[in-house]
């Protein structure tokens, strides 16, 4: 079996999910010393990565070649290539398969980790590819293991004079961040692997604290260490590489190569006072946020103000949006929206959230327009899982516009209902916007609802039916009931089921007869033709008993309005019983496919 170190595959998944340790975030210190100290010539970078160090010596005025089997890797070195405006010549090859008209054309061959991550068993071929490239007079420069890029030192707020008991530590705070992630020339390699801790106690803020790339902020726990503020504005806010302290670049000025990043803040309470945000992420990436409380001062009912964000992703545009985050573990409390973002945000997961007491609970794609702003696709691939959503006054979740974003496992208990019971529901608790491609996903989610507004004959005349998941989408979710059967020669509702898009639902069944010999199980198959407002359901069924009562029991469906939008949007399953003095019960299951 092959070592999957020797397919381009494994690396491209290293990529993906930001296991990267070899990566610095910028180019090696011991490179960028030789670039400007060695004669110049024509150098090969083997194992390319993401290009910093090639484009190091392209700036210094060698001529480079970069090669990486990888089209993650080569992309990014493109993109940091053309941001420092130089030329590097890309290959994207395996090393072992060059070709042959770069034999013996190179002054230098450079490589960082390369040889390391080669499979033992080929090592040996490493001596024939550096003696292929390299001229007869040629040198290669290699750094063949990783710097550490473990965080080795932690360094205490109090050292800048902060002290946790609730006064204002604005700037010794800012202060902090500003010497150890900005105060240097390469801001973000060496004094990026500091780690700024923030003991317990309490710390507020009369401005928002800008966190710059690459900064680590470590508090003792979310129920220890406090962060509050005083004044309408983020608690935090990211910002880019730009910076320089006392005067922060935001998201207007970000690029791909400079935007917020590798950033970890883990183990606090925000305290949002205001009607501003919590955390504000300017085209953030690749970043890191755990074991947090973010408290707002929203209350259930009041009117959804713009900036009263729990956690808000801003993106300028694809090149630099808020992708490949992680958020794990927070509790979002009491604003307007938990999570928000306007543009084309990706890649992002959200596990473990407890969101309660807000407007809506994630947004994704708010007031999206693709083409502007350079949007291009809306929201793509966000992960919310293993969460729980309650006491919310609308929607749960929403995508506008983007695809394949998932709910998945979570729990949405009170949700769209405005502060009222289940049967006064008026929003969905899922919402996947028209216009939509059928790409995004709520899968085995938990909706406490669904009970009430499907099957719940005491409401099922008197309210009308909102559904848990609306729009276009795939969800893939079932719940099961039991009803007591009489004789019914009328046409009676069973179920109400989403009809606003053309779907599929199963609905497996079993009835026993409590007066007659007759067991009767199947799966009944309602079709949704939204073109023709139209809907077919198919019995498939098996029966065992007297025959003379096989055909008492009929099911039909058909669409209607129930909210009186002037829009059918409810598929209303009936059933007919016309077996003589029934007293039995029938055991549904229903699963709703898209």
């Amino acid at each position: 079996m092959e070592d999957p170190v020797n397919t381009p595959e494994f690396w491209e998944a290293c990529y993906e999910s930001e296991m990267d340790g070899w990566d610095l975030g910028g180019p090696t210190p011991v490179f960028q010393r030789l670039a400007s100290e060695l004669p110049k010539g024509r150098i090969c970078v083997i194992g390319c990565g993401r290009g910093y160090d090639a484009v190091t010596f392209a700036k210094e005025g060698f001529d480079v070649t970069a090669v990486d089997f990888t089209e993650n890797a080569i992309l990014a070195t493109k993109v940091n290539a053309e941001e420092a405006n130089v030329n590097v010549t890309l290959i994207q090859e395996d090393i072992f398969n060059l070709p042959e008209k770069l034999y013996f054309s190179f002054d230098y061959v450079m490589e960082y980790t390369c040889f390391c991550a080669i499979s033992p068993l080929r090592r040996f071929e490493y001596d024939r590819v550096v003696w292929q490239l390299l001229k007869s007079s040629g040198k290669l420069l290699g750094l063949f293991l990783p710097l550490d890029k473990e965080l080795d030192d932690t360094v205490n707020v109090r050292s800048f004079g902060a002290v946790g008991d609730g006064t204002d530590q604005t700037v010794v705070l800012q202060r902090a961040l500003d010497q150890l992630y900005l105060n240097s020339a390469s801001k973000g390699s060496v004094s990026s692997r500091v780690q700024l801790l923030i003991p317990a106690g309490t710390y507020n803020l009369s401005a928002s604290l800008k966190v710059p790339p690459h900064a680590t902020i470590i508090g003792e726990g979310s129920e220890k260490t406090v962060i509050t503020q005083t004044g309408n504005f983020p608690i935090l806010e990211t910002v880019n590489e730009g910076s320089n302290p006392g005067s922060y670049a935001l998201d207007a000025t970000s690029t791909f190569n400079n935007q917020a990043r590798k950033i970890t803040i883990k183990g606090l309470t925000l305290t949002n006072n205001s009607t501003n945000t919590g955390i504000k992420l300017q085209s953030c990436r690749a970043s890191h946020f755990e074991d947090l409380v973010i408290k707002g001062a929203w209350t259930s009912g009041a009117a959804l103000g713009a900036d009263q964000i729990g956690i808000r992703l801003n993106s300028l545009s694809t090149s630099v949006s808020s992708n490949d985050n992680t958020f794990k573990n927070i509790k979002i409390e009491g604003y307007a929206f938990g999570v928000l973002s306007d543009f084309d945000v990706v890649d992002n997961l959200f596990d473990n959230l407890d969101i309660c007491i807000v407007g809506h609970g994630v947004v994704f794609g708010l007031n999206t327009t693709i083409g502007s702003q350079g949007q291009l696709t809306g929201p793509q691939r966000n992960i919310v899982t293993n969460s729980k959503f309650r006491d919310i006054d609308r929607h749960g979740y929403i995508v506008n516009i983007g695809n394949y974003n998932t709910s998945s496992n979570n729990s949405y208990v009170s949700v769209g209902n405005n502060g009222g019971a289940n049967a006064n529901a008026l929003y969905s608790t899922i919402k996947f916007t028209e216009g939509t491609a059928l790409t995004n996903i709520s899968d085995n989610d938990f909706f406490d609802r669904t009970a009430d507004l499907s099957y719940n004959q005491t409401l099922m005349s008197g309210y009308p039916y909102i559904p848990d998941v609306e729009g276009p989408g795939i969800y893939q979710n079932n719940f099961s009931y039991r009803i007591p059967i009489v004789q019914q020669n009328t046409f009676v509702r069973i179920l109400r089921a989403s009809g606003d898009q053309s779907k599929t639902i199963e609905i497996e069944y079993i009835y026993k007869s409590g007066s007659v010999n007759a067991i009767r199980s199947g799966t009944l198959e309602v079709l949704v033709n939204r073109a023709d407002g139209t809907t077919q359901i198919v019995d498939h069924n098996t029966y065992l008993g007297d025959n003379t009562y096989r055909n008492n029991l009929q099911f039909r469906a058909s669409l209607s309005d129930e909210n009186s939008d002037a829009a059918t949007d409810t598929i209303i399953i009936e059933m007919k019983n016309t077996t003589t003095s029934d007293s039995g019960t029938i055991l549904f299951k229903v699963k709703y496919k898209s």
